[in-house]
């Protein structure tokens, strides 16, 4: 007989960044884990046991952050350097061979669109912009902002894309294949940062990390907030694949239920990045310090 049984999940503490960990990806398939650190490498894990599968190398910057293509052969990279004078989406193989960089402003975070076909910057210069994953060439550059951009998110049909960051707590929506900007997401409190935004699988909400309030929910029909969970300090955000909670990244990892906002589950953890797998049966955290560690959610 064979055992067809998934092993059981088990937290891990994955070590080989010498510095803070900026971004973390689950593959599509959830078997591999990808990491970005301020060592100016990125890493691919073998989710199952932690193995080291493959190091990204040859940057000369810190990386910000990371995330795959959705066909899973590919990751792409974004970062900049240590002076914030410039910046770069970068694309690999997740053998580590690299097909091709992007230079541009500093680069905050990335979004690639569910088609695989385009990347979201958020860049410094207080624009948000729009590559072709094909080509390497800029397809749009979004101008509205008034500060530096730090986050993007692509909605799951890959019509809109989201952009937010020192920009008095709003989030803008563009139209993600004309770049024409779309009805604003703003509420009232004009002195924070939203250092994340996530689209609910859904894609009738969307959350963003605000760090002076917490968490706030955003109805994409009505334009207006539906909920502010509290928190303290929210680095980042991921939204679970059955939508029903987001796990945020700050001084402690914290699981919250969207739908009254209660606190499900907590980990005393100082996180700097976050991700859920696909199967939503883990959350990976990346740390200041540079360590990665993988939570079981069930």
């Amino acid at each position: 007989m064979i055992d067809t049984r998934k092993p059981a999940c088990t937290d891990q503490v994955l070590l080989g960044h010498s510095a803070a960990v900026g971004g973390v990806a689950f593959s599509p398939d959830g078997q591999f884990l990808a990491s970005a650190g301020n060592d100016h490498m990125a890493k691919i894990w073998r989710v199952s046991d932690g193995t080291l599968v493959v190091t990204l190398s040859g940057s000369s910057s810190p990386l910000t952050s990371v995330a795959y293509t959705p066909d899973g052969q590919t990751l792409v990279t974004g970062g900049g350097s240590a002076t914030y004078n410039d910046g770069f989406v970068t694309v690999w193989l997740t053998d580590g061979t690299l097909l091709r960089t992007m230079s541009t402003a500093y680069t905050y975070s990335i979004a690639i669109s569910p088609d695989g076909h385009t990347v979201a910057s958020a860049n410094i210069d207080n624009t948000a912009r729009l590559w072709s994953l094909d080509s390497g060439q800029l397809v749009h550059a979004l101008s509205g902002h008034v500060s530096y951009v730090t986050a993007v998110a692509f909605s799951p049909d890959g019509q809109t894309l989201a952009s937010a960051g020192w920009d008095t707590s709003t989030v803008r929506l563009w139209d993600a294949a004309s770049g024409t900007e779309l009805q604003p997401l703003t509420d009232n409190n004009t002195a924070t940062t939203i250092a994340g935004v996530a689209f609910s699988p859904d894609g009738s909400l969307l959350a963003s990390a605000n760090l002076a309030t917490g968490v706030e929910l955003w109805s994409l029909q009505s334009h207006q907030t539906t909920q502010t969970i509290a928190a303290n300090s929210v680095y980042g955000l991921a939204i679970t694949p059955d939508g029903t909670s987001v796990v945020t990244a700050g001084p402690r990892v914290l699981l919250l239920s969207l739908s009254d906002g209660s606190l499900v589950n907590a980990w005393d953890e100082n996180a700097s990045a976050v991700a859920v797998s696909p199967d939503g049966s883990r959350i990976a955290v990346g740390e200041p310090q540079g360590s990665l560690k993988i939570f079981c959610l069930h």
